[in-house]
């Protein structure tokens, strides 16, 4: 088995339990799956000889843990800011040791916009930077002739973007009720 064969059997598992987490209702469930998928979407990279791109998802897998526990134990706004901030150099160390062509900038960008987010703590903010970041991973794997990569990444946007429209829905802010609305009523 050649291993662009063995990298794109990789990316399905990864995505299939990728798809799987997003389903449970744990949040250290969904941490420890999306971790196990990490693994998996790392390795494709490496299989594919895509080292910023591996680089960039052991990046994220660990920014992922760290940020769960920042959120149950250390959530403030000095700690989220120095964490995305320190994730942001490692990305911009990371691409100087592995860049390889001009299109090593998307999962760059991906980590970039992600990491800056978490760094604020605005839901709507973190969810589009995630849509955005898997855009980016489908350009890269488009451009690595990952074809079925790139599908899973559509995939993962797909569910990205219900996920938002749902979060948005759910949230919308109902109007408040004044003197005259109740009268009206």
């Amino acid at each position: 088995m050649t291993p662009f064969l063995l990298a794109q059997i990789f990316v399905g598992i990864s995505a299939s339990i990728y798809a799987f987490s997003l389903i449970v209702k744990s949040k250290a469930t969904l941490l420890l799956l999306q971790t196990i998928s990490s693994v998996f979407f790392i390795t494709q990279y490496f299989l594919l000889s895509a080292y910023i791109g591996a680089i960039v998802a052991i990046l994220e897998a660990i920014r992922t843990i760290t940020f769960y526990f920042i959120e149950k134990k250390y959530n403030t706004t000095k700690t989220r800011t120095i964490t995305a901030g320190i994730f942001v150099v490692l990305g911009a160390i990371s691409a100087i040791f592995t860049w390889q062509n001009w299109y090593s900038i998307l999962p760059l960008l991906g980590l970039l916009a992600v990491s800056i987010c978490l760094g604020f703590k605005n839901v709507l903010a973190i969810k589009i930077s995630c849509i955005f970041s898997a855009i980016c991973a489908t350009l890269y794997l488009l451009f690595l002739n990952s074809i079925f990569g790139a599908i899973c990444q559509i995939f993962i946007i797909i569910m990205g973007l219900i996920g938002l429209i749902y979060w948005s829905v759910k949230n919308k802010k109902k109007p408040t009720q004044t003197k005259e609305n109740l009268i009206k009523e």
